[in-house]
């Protein structure tokens, strides 16, 4: 369910139920199980729902009341307005400029292919990527600096917060997840959430090698340009961002990290300033 079949829903990015009720009517990609790809804004409708019907609250109201206020996470799913004058402006890159690699490649018999570039050309062809980040024809170039964007839930895409509580976040979570007596989840329930659930070649990605626990990108196996971070261990966990932000958590170290900018970096050099800080991070830890 990594894209919207039809398009994206047009309208309000704060009707919920208008988002949610297109997925549940939809049928998959793919046949469950049968291969990976990366939910880049579906996810967060998907998963979300199942927390509303669970606990009567939205996801964004949940996570205020369970886990930001309590803790004093600086970090909000669907921003209060009076928020606004807090948050830079996005920018992105334009739209036309983002080209997709390997065009070529679909002129090039398979049997000439290596392992990997074949898995390339493969997920290229398949055109997931143009599926699950579509835009619509109604949106501004810079449409997630609207109020519309800004105020709606969407929790795997639209989060709000400083790098600071990000950091903060994946170090309680790095700690036995808890702090002053409040705890997030168990330790025991960390550790299955950072366990390898999904493997590449990843259809949406370009058929890249990463993994996924419950709801974090995991350090290891995952491809250069979406790096987590340069320094891997088997517990590393987080997100890379595709501005170029990432947060993780390290458990070996007891750490917690953030990095977000405002200016979505250029393909090529996505990850170069978060590497360099990483780096520089762990050379004196």
């Amino acid at each position: 369910m990594f894209g919207f079949k039809g398009g994206i829903p047009s309208g309000s990015f704060q009707d919920w139920d208008m988002f949610v009720s297109h997925l549940e009517s939809q049928s998959p990609y793919r046949e469950p199980g049968s291969s990976q790809g990366y939910h880049a804004l579906t996810y967060g409708w998907l998963v979300g729902e199942i927390i509303k019907r669970i606990d009567g609250r939205s996801v964004g109201q949940y996570f205020k009341e369970e886990i930001a206020q309590p803790l004093g996470i600086d970090f909000y799913i669907g921003l209060p307005r009076e928020n606004f004058r807090r948050c830079a402006d996005m920018i992105m890159m334009e739209q036309d400029s983002i080209k997709l690699p390997g065009g070529f490649l679909k002129y090039i018999p398979d049997f000439f292919l290596s392992k990997r570039i074949k898995k390339f050309k493969e997920a290229l062809m398949s055109g997931d990527f143009e599926a699950a980040f579509e835009f619509r024809d109604e949106d501004s170039e810079n449409f997630q600096n609207s109020e519309d964007w800004r105020i709606a839930e969407i929790p795997s895409a639209n989060g709000h917060g400083t790098a600071k509580s990000l950091a903060k976040l994946y170090g309680i979570l790095s700690n036995d997840c808890s702090r002053n007596g409040i705890a997030i989840m168990s330790k025991d329930t960390l550790e299955q959430t950072i366990k390898p659930h999904s493997s590449g070649p990843d259809s949406v990605l370009f058929g890249a090698g990463i993994k996924f626990g419950l709801g974090f990108e995991l350090a290891q196996g995952i491809s250069s340009l979406g790096n987590i971070s340069p320094i891997l261990n088997d517990k590393m966990f987080g997100h890379a961002g595709v501005g170029g932000a990432v947060a993780f958590g390290d458990p070996e170290q007891n750490l917690g990290y953030g990095f977000i900018c405002n200016q979505q970096h250029k393909p090529r050099e996505m990850y170069k300033t978060n590497n360099q800080l990483t780096k520089a991070l762990y050379s004196i830890i």
